[in-house]
């Protein structure tokens, strides 16, 4: 029996430390918050698979210096973090061109195929089922230039087989009785769903792991002792753990373990903040709804509306800032009526993010007994279960289930 490490106790490190145990391996969870206290407790709960477009496009460099001064811009940089953040953007524009998004679209295209049917077969398995409802995945404009802007996205989505199915006016007051009359349009990706309480849901698979004979540390991994060519330990700040396989899945805190095992990777931290809405009654909406004009995805559940913003760089010390997201609560309760109550809930969290939109899924370079599993920005909810499975043929030493190049550790080098 192969003893396996994992750093990382979110969505990610769990159905990486569950499938590797299912494979009949003994396994030890490293992460100081415990399970789903992460990135994977507060998001919006949407299992994106539609979203195979990167975030860097030609389109969105272009809105990138207008977006950085506007006051109502989905992006913020605090200035006091320009420097760090200067190579990452560097990065970014890069990966805006042409043939770097199209590389970026079929990659992701094709996680994102096994995305779904990888969730079903894992919440059915631990018992978690009724916690994901089919409902798809609404995304509404107040202007048809709003939408046009947007169609080269919906246009790339299509060609991988994903449905954009447009609805005018009377169609998304038929979908969403519940919104204002503000918007004009809608695209509805029928094929998406909702994890309607992300943090049930991961704590589900926390349970499981643990029920199965799993050990679960309430530590943060500091380092990883590594010795000609090989993860020898794991270190914490008061213990040290051997392991044959060495597995980093800590999100926006891998890239300092990544470096020990001779990856150098430009991770670093989208930070992204939620309100919750008091609903007046059931839930506010039918389903998630990602607001273009605004940037804000609003996702019911029974009796609140969680409402999560767009990005912050300012990396992971920083004091919270709700003022731009609070600035749009007016807007929101303006938007959908039946969410007009207090704010019963708030939150910061940090999603790990690469510049090209591509998580890191490889062996690490630099110590063949460490599997490297960090970076889903946006989709680490949704690409969770299947990067486990990925993880879980990597340290047994067969092949993925996928064609993992992409998603190299070296691909900046």
């Amino acid at each position: 029996m192969t003893r396996v490490f994992v750093a990382g106790g979110g969505i990610v490190g769990l159905c990486c430390a569950l499938q590797t145990q299912r494979r009949g391996h003994e396994v030890v969870l490293a992460d100081p918050r415990g399970f789903a206290n992460g990135a994977s407790s507060g998001n919006a709960g949407v299992i994106a698979n539609s979203d195979c477009v990167p975030v860097a496009t030609p389109g969105a460099l272009r809105q990138v210096p207008r977006m950085l001064f506007a006051a109502d811009s989905p992006l913020s940089i605090r200035w006091a973090y320009a420097a760090q953040i200067a190579p990452w953007l560097f990065r970014f524009v890069k990966a805006s061109r042409q043939a770097q998004v199209d590389h970026a679209v079929d990659s992701l295209a094709q996680l994102l195929a096994r995305a779904k049917p990888a969730h079903l077969a894992l919440a059915a398995s631990v018992d978690a089922a009724h916690l994901i409802r089919q409902v798809g995945w609404l995304k509404v404009f107040q202007t048809e230039a709003s939408l046009r802007r947007a169609m080269p996205d919906f246009d790339r989505m299509q060609a991988k087989g994903v449905v954009c199915r447009q609805l005018d006016r009377d169609a998304l007051a038929a979908c969403e009785p519940q919104l204002a009359k503000i918007f004009v349009r809608g695209v509805l990706h029928d094929d998406c769903a909702q994890i309607e309480d992300p943090q049930a849901y991961v704590n589900r698979l926390g349970e499981e792991f643990l029920r199965n004979g799993g050990r679960l540390v309430k530590s943060e991994v500091m380092s990883l002792d590594t010795r000609h060519g090989r993860v020898r330990a794991a270190r914490t700040r008061t213990e040290e753990f051997d392991a044959d396989c060495f597995v980093v899945a800590a999100g926006a805190w891998s890239r300092k373990l990544a470096r020990d095992a001779g990856a150098d990777v430009p991770l670093d931290t989208e930070r992204g903040y939620h309100v919750e809405l008091e609903a007046e009654s059931g839930r506010p909406l039918n389903r998630p709804v990602y607001w273009a004009e605004k940037s804000i995805v609003m996702s019911p559940s029974e009796g609140r509306l969680r409402v999560t913003s767009s990005v912050e760089f300012a990396g992971l010390h920083a004091p919270p800032d709700f003022s731009k997201l609070k600035s749009l609560i007016p807007h929101i309760r303006g938007a959908v009526g039946t969410a007009s109550g207090k704010v019963v809930a708030e939150w910061l969290g940090f999603r790990p993010s690469m510049p090209d939109s591509l998580p890191v899924i490889a062996v690490a370079p630099g110590a063949n007994n460490c599997v490297l599993a960090f970076g889903h920005g946006h989709l680490g909810l949704t690409m969770g279960p299947v990067t486990g499975e990925i993880v879980a043929a990597l340290v047994d030493g067969t092949s993925p289930p996928v064609d993992i190049a992409a998603f190299s550790a070296d691909r900046f080098d």
